[in-house]
């Protein structure tokens, strides 16, 4: 359990690389493995190694060998050894065998296992019995319903497995038929014409998971999957356990899920849960681990990323954001005692909610912030494109007034143009005039303005410098960022750190205040913004 590719093992024979090699390190095998090699007639070296870096460590940065065996060999062992409490062999056994369930040994080299007395229980490999508790639901027992049919479902309880509540003197409730279905997930109704749940209609939504309500408008309704509770794992949910395992997998359990109990050692639980994303989408879920021995759990969003979660924890909420495309979601429960101590560790997991994907319904209506709208399916916010925008008191993106602009996409105002300058028609842009006139008097300026050079340096009284061009921006290496790239300005002012700063990239033009034959003025508007907002 090592660093990837950096960290990792090899196993030799005499010299051989039989697993792995140097150049190949085995870095990750998260349950054991066992691997068998033939053997001739001869005498053998054998060479398990470990090698790493010198700089990053990850995970245990360890290799594990639980048994070595060696069959054929010239000698073999000279002593019999006990098999330790919570297991029992038989005369000429080979291997010791762990006490079943509700049996036990508390000695050391037991040929056989007792019972637990009465109103007790045991896991399996137990060394002692612990007493029956009364049985709670959510823990001992859990009650389940059937899918609808016809509108109606059956609720049944059943115990869960291992039972270790004293259910001899306890009576499960009466199952119950034909109950409504008239209240389903968050996200869906009850469809009276199907007589089941169904996913709310796009631009509705159900936080209760009755009737659906119509979405104001400038929100969205995005598609959520919700689990609250389990009666059955859900359509492109699977589990499955590797290893000494007590349980198949996962355990339903009503109001949540779990990886199960009286596992052995070496053991993996997984519960995968296949889903497609479409917009925006997330996951979020409570989990609460329980350890007495050495476990880890991990979430792993299959093959992007994996995170470690696991430390005891009474109840934790995790959240992470999902990229659009398929994803198999994997939550995974390890456990690598070798004890009985740690047959109560398990994980819990509940409240699962995914969002953007392709398939639900939606829990709640989400405001577009301003610059953005509704797309024409109501499932996510897209930012007005440019030219257009949304304020305060506007349902839906509107074009630019006359002679205002927007230049990027998720605008929530738009810009006016430069004096005596107008917008293209689409409002992306103020046209690029070179030329203004007033009375009789017309400045062309098209021989003035340049091509990716600028005018400069031109000093203020506080010897500032600065550079400008004349009707359109210059991408020039004498007005640049921190990185060395040169920006794209019409202005530019210099700090004394040498980096460049835009103070004004729209452009207009006024007559000279005392008479326009006398010259005109080139106004600079909209440019770098000022700590104080103001630009």
């Amino acid at each position: 359990n090592g660093e990837s590719v950096w960290d990792g093992m090899y196993f030799q024979i005499n010299g051989v690389n039989m697993l792995g090699s140097k150049d190949n390190l085995l870095s990750s095998q998260i349950t054991y493995k066992q691997s068998q090699f033939n053997l001739t007639k001869g005498v053998y070296v054998a060479n398990w190694i470990y090698t790493k870096d010198s700089s990053i460590s990850l995970g245990e940065d360890k290799l594990f060998l639980k048994m070595i065996e060696v069959k054929g060999n010239k000698f073999s062992n000279e002593l019999c050894y006990d098999c330790p409490s919570g297991w029992y062999s038989t005369p000429g056994s080979h291997q010791c065998l762990e006490c079943p369930e509700n049996t036990y040994s508390n000695t050391s080299g037991s040929a056989f296992c007792y019972e637990c007395p009465k109103g007790k229980y045991s896991f399996t490999g137990s060394p002692k019995c612990f007493e029956r508790k009364v049985c709670k639901e959510g823990e001992d027992y859990i009650h389940v319903f059937s899918d609808c049919v016809n509108g109606r479902k059956d609720k049944s309880y059943t115990y869960v497995h291992p039972i270790i509540c004293d259910y001899e003197n306890f009576n499960l409730p009466e199952n119950v038929r034909q109950i409504g279905c008239e209240t389903c997930n968050p996200g869906f109704y009850f469809s009276e014409e199907n007589k089941n749940c169904s996913s709310c209609p796009v631009g509705t939504y159900s936080s209760s998971g009755e009737s659906c309500i119509t979405c104001p408008v400038h929100t969205i309704s995005p598609k959520s999957i919700y689990f609250p509770e389990f009666s059955s794992f859900p359509q492109d949910m699977d589990t499955y356990c590797e290893g000494d395992c007590d349980t198949d997998g996962w355990r339903i359990m009503g109001t949540y899920l779990d990886s199960g109990v009286n596992h052995g050692s070496d053991v993996e639980v997984i519960l995968q849960y296949k889903i497609t994303v479409i917009h925006g989408g997330s996951i979020t879920f409570d989990w609460s681990l329980f350890c007495d021995s050495h476990c880890d759990f991990y979430f792993i969003d299959a093959p992007l990323s994996n995170h470690i979660l696991g430390i005891n924890s009474n109840r934790s909420t995790f959240t992470k954001d999902l990229t659009n495309g398929e994803h198999t979601l994997e939550w995974v429960f390890l456990k690598h005692d070798f004890s009985t101590i740690g047959r109560r560790d398990r994980v819990i997991i509940e409240n699962i909610l995914v969002e953007g994907v392709d398939e639900g319904g939606a829990l709640e209506c989400k405001t577009c912030p301003l610059g953005y709208q509704p797309d024409e399916l109501g499932y996510f916010c897209e930012p007005c494109k440019k030219g257009y925008y949304r304020g305060e008191d506007q349902d839906t993106c509107s074009l630019c007034p006359i002679n205002h602009f927007s230049s990027t996409e998720g605008s929530t105002i738009c810009i006016p143009c430069g004096p005596n300058v107008f917008s293209v028609d689409d409002r992306s842009e103020c046209a690029n005039i070179c030329e203004f006139s007033s009375g009789n008097v017309t400045y062309d300026l098209h021989e003035l303005s340049l091509n990716n050079d600028m005018y400069g340096p031109i000093y203020d009284a506080y010897n500032g410098k600065y550079y400008i061009n004349i009707c359109q921006k210059s991408i020039s290496s004498l007005c640049h960022n921190q990185d060395g790239n040169a920006l794209s300005v019409a202005t530019c002012k210099v700090n004394q750190d040498g980096n460049g700063i835009d103070i004004g990239g729209v452009i207009g033009f006024l007559p000279h205040p005392m008479d326009v034959s006398n010259g005109l003025i080139v106004q600079y508007n909209h440019g770098y913004t000022c700590k104080d907002g103001k630009r």
